[in-house]
C-alpha cells in the first residue's frame, strides 16, 4: 500500500513539474511577443504546443484515450511524442523562414554589388567632367600662365 501511495506522489509530483514547465513556456512566448523580441507567426507553434500538451499532462484519462487510439502502450509516451511533434514542425517552420532569409539576403547583395558599381561609373564620371583621369591619377592641368 506504501508503494502505491509513493507512486501516485511521484506522478503527481511529476504532472505538476510538467504542467509548470509548459505554462512557463507559453507564459516566456507570450513575454517576447509583448517585449517585439518574438513574431507572433514564430511564436504560433509554441502556444500551439502549450495548450496542446497541457491536458495532456493534467488529464490522465484523456492521455489513456489518445494513447489507445495511437497504439502507444505507455501513456506519458504520447506526451513525448507530442513534444518532438511540435519541436520537428518548429524546426521545420524555422527553416523555411531560415531559407526565405537567405534568399533575400543574396538579392540584397546583388542589390548592394549593383549599386557599388554604378557609383564607381559616377565617380569616373564625375571626375572625367572635372578633367581628372581617374584611370592615371591626373589632375587637371593648370591653364594659367
Amino acid at each position: 500500500m506504501e508503494q502505491a501511495a509513493n507512486l501516485t506522489e511521484l506522478l503527481v509530483r511529476q504532472k505538476i513539474i510538467a504542467a509548470v514547465f509548459i505554462v512557463l513556456i507559453f507564459l516566456l512566448t507570450i513575454e517576447f511577443i509583448r517585449r517585439r523580441a518574438l513574431k507572433e507567426r514564430y511564436a504560433l507553434l509554441w502556444l500551439a504546443a502549450s495548450i496542446v500538451l497541457i491536458p495532456l499532462v493534467l488529464w490522465y484519462e484523456l492521455l489513456l484515450k489518445i494513447s489507445k487510439v495511437l497504439g502507444i502502450a505507455y501513456p506519458p509516451a504520447t506526451i513525448l511524442l507530442t513534444a518532438i511533434i511540435f519541436i520537428i514542425l518548429i524546426l521545420f517552420h524555422f527553416s523555411v523562414a531560415l531559407s526565405k532569409t537567405r534568399r533575400h539576403e543574396e538579392k540584397l547583395l546583388l542589390r548592394i554589388a549593383e549599386q557599388d558599381e554604378r557609383l564607381d561609373t559616377l565617380e569616373r564620371e564625375v571626375a572625367r567632367l572635372r578633367g581628372n583621369d581617374p584611370a592615371t591619377g591626373d589632375a587637371p592641368e593648370s591653364r594659367g600662365g
